[in-house]
């Protein structure tokens, strides 16, 4: 049975702001929607800011 709550798989827009460096080994397909996990981000302008990925999959947006 596939899983259904991959993040990757539900927020592919949100993909592309996960930070390319901060986040070391961890990659998007290893954590579900609703995790509390604390990960950095970086936005199209730049910004770089850490929150969960709950927060984020909630619609949260660049807080700068």
């Amino acid at each position: 049975m596939p899983k259904t709550n991959i993040f990757f798989d539900l927020f592919p827009n949100l993909i592309a702001e996960w930070h390319p460096t901060k986040n070391g080994d961890l990659k998007p397909s290893n954590f579900s929607y609703g995790s509390n996990k604390k990960i950095w981000w970086i936005c199209a302008k730049g910004h770089e800011w850490e929150t969960s990925i709950k927060e984020r999959s909630r619609e949260s947006q660049c807080p700068f």
